[in-house]
């Protein structure tokens, strides 16, 4: 991405954000940076009307004046374009932190979330948010840099052509600062992997969730000396760079300080030899302290704004990114309001990204309209995946899905979503009131409560909201707020009540619903999503697939499928295939005797 593509993107994200506060912020940044050099002029012109003898004369008024007003003008618009310039900036973070997770929202799969190059990305631009917002507020005071010393470079060329040299000097302290950029970020790209190691480190030895293992174990050491390894290297590279980095900058400086005596000798000369006045002199030596503070301020601002224009390239990258799944996945057949021939698979194999190990393997099966269909298989036989697929989380590396004969490809991903409903074993913990909890698997009945209660007693989880103080008012999760934190079993009820929002879905994925439930409840659970799957097959031939390892769930379904390596190597009712020799009876009598 060139420089050029970069700022326009700063200057488009910042005048979306606040149109006015960016022009004025422009406005205000320009007239200070004319005002300050304008205002040492004047101080050397009001120098020499004085010394002249002429402190009574019209030019000493008007001189006096001028520095009053210039220095007025100087202070007062610097001051206003630095409030201007922080007030856009949080408008800027707001558009885009926004704008960030649009990119992530509209990523028609979750394959966005999981490539390590997508992840790195990610990575970089969330711990650079807020220096791309900040980049119109550099690119604001970069303007004003800029007009400053033009405006300078102007005044000093008035008193002889030779002081151009002075503002020139300061390039190889540019150079050196940009240099110095970029070999930071090279680095802080390289360490990326590493920095999120140690973020996963700190994390693992600090907070609630993994903390039961590691005392039971005994990890905390082991944690904290790994941790300090990982920083250790980080910090090893980090210094190398910064090292590197400042010998160039002190270098540029030094150039730049040898310029600037140079200059005051200069000018101090030409006053002796009467080719230059004491009003000049004062001008130079005020001019060329102001060039320093500009070349310091450029130079730090120029080192930011690389950085800064450096997240425009993540942040255009991740939105091509989505962009171009987005254009890809152009739907060109409906979602249909009922199954009439169910859902096939044909011939599909899958392999994560980035991955070379085939998770499924030529898998083909029909699914029927109105069946209910159970997935078994030990851990790693693929069995999630599939539930993936059919949610179109994934494209198969191979073969095809189709819904009533149409390849899922082929439909808008959203609406066919929006006709499925799931709970995963990986659900969420929404750390909202309970009514919004579980509300959030249907938002157009998030807030009637007779939908939700519904949903709860569908979810058979009336227990966990009665056992709550403020019933679906309370407050889940302590993470926020002074909320209940819930047991694990509680938490699935409550993500099965999510789950149990969506009316008569033509899909529902129940993948290990029931894993952290007591036996009874798991029972009297599946004998109640049973009745409703075979409602909603005969009324709109809807699909139910039930991930699961217990067999006392799995036998009330209409067809079983065994996995075994990322294939079908059984299927059939549960009578069937409790009658032949193979894996499902195999495993079958094996958690039977678990219970005898």
């Amino acid at each position: 991405m060139t420089a050029l593509r970069r700022l326009r993107l700063v200057i488009s994200i910042g005048f979306r954000a606040q149109p006015v506060l960016a022009a004025l912020a422009i406005g205000l940044s320009i007239l200070s940076s004319i005002a300050g050099p304008l205002s040492a002029a004047a101080l050397g012109s009001f120098l020499d009307a004085a010394t002249a003898g002429n402190t009574a004369s019209a030019r000493t008024a008007a001189a006096a004046a001028a520095v009053a007003i210039t220095w007025v003008v100087s202070m007062l618009a610097g001051y206003a374009s630095t409030h201007v310039a922080f007030a856009l900036h949080m408008y800027t973070i707001r558009i885009v932190m926004s704008d960030v997770m649009s990119i992530s929202g509209r990523a028609p799969t979750i394959e966005f979330h999981e490539r390590p190059d997508v992840a790195d990305r990610v990575e970089l631009m969330q711990r650079d948010v807020k220096g791309l917002a900040f980049a119109m507020t550099s690119l604001v005071w970069a303007i004003g840099i800029v007009v400053q010393l033009t405006t300078t470079v102007v005044i000093l060329v008035s008193v002889h052509l030779a002081l151009v040299l002075l503002p020139l000097l300061g390039i190889p302290s540019l150079v050196a600062g940009a240099r110095a950029q970029r070999l930071r970020l090279r680095v802080r790209e390289e360490i990326v992997e590493d920095k999120r190691l140690s973020d996963h480190l700190f994390r693992l030895g600090t907070t609630a969730e993994p903390g039961k293992e590691v005392r039971i174990f005994g990890l905390a050491r082991e944690l904290f000396d790994r941790h300090r390894a990982v920083r250790t290297t980080l910090l090893v590279r980090q210094r190398r760079a910064e090292v590197s980095a400042t010998k160039g900058t002190v270098l540029g400086w030094l150039a730049y300080a040898v310029g600037y005596a140079g200059a005051i000798v200069f000018v101090t000369l030409l006053a002796v030899d009467g080719q230059a006045t004491t009003g000049d002199v004062i001008l130079v030596i005020s001019l060329a302290g102001q060039i320093q503070f500009q070349l310091d301020g450029a130079v730090e601002l120029m080192g930011e704004f690389i950085r800064n224009l450096r997240t425009a390239d993540h942040y255009v990258w991740l939105s091509r990114f989505v962009d171009e799944d987005v254009a890809r996945r152009r739907s060109t057949a409906p979602t249909p309001d009922r199954l009439r021939q169910g859902i096939r698979f044909e011939g599909v194999t899958f392999r994560y990204p980035g991955t070379d190990v085939d998770v499924l393997k030529g898998i083909d099966l029909t699914i029927p309209e109105g069946t209910a269909l159970a997935v078994i298989g030990v851990n790693g036989a693929g069995k999630t995946t599939m539930a993936k697929l059919l949610a179109g989380f994934y494209e198969p590396t191979a073969g095809r899905i189709t819904v009533e004969g149409v390849d899922l490809r082929d439909l808008d991903l959203n609406e066919w979503r929006a006709r499925m409903s799931a709970c995963f074993q990986d659900f969420v913990h929404f750390e909202y009131p309970a009514m919004e909890s579980v509300g959030l698997g249907e938002l157009a009945g998030i807030a009637n409560e007779r939908w939700v209660e519904r949903a709860v007693a569908r979810a058979s989880a009336g227990d966990v909201i009665e056992s709550l103080p403020a019933g679906l008012a309370t407050l889940l999760g302590r993470e926020y707020g002074e909320g209940v934190e819930l047991s694990t079993g509680q938490w699935q009820k409550v993500a099965l009540g999510r789950t149990m929002m969506r009316v008569d879905p033509l899909l529902l994925v129940l993948d290990e619903p029931s894993a952290s439930l007591d036996a009874y409840t798991e029972h009297a659970l599946f004998e109640r999503y049973a009745r409703a799957s075979e409602r909603a097959g005969r009324e709109i031939g809807a699909i139910t697939i039930l991930i699961s390892h217990r067999f006392s769930t799995v036998r009330m379904a209409d067809l079983v499928v065994v996995l075994e390596d990322g294939r079908i190597v059984q299927s059939g009712t549960h009578a069937e295939l409790e009658r032949e020799q193979g894996a499902y009876r195999e495993l079958y009598e094996l958690q039977a005797r678990a219970y005898r």
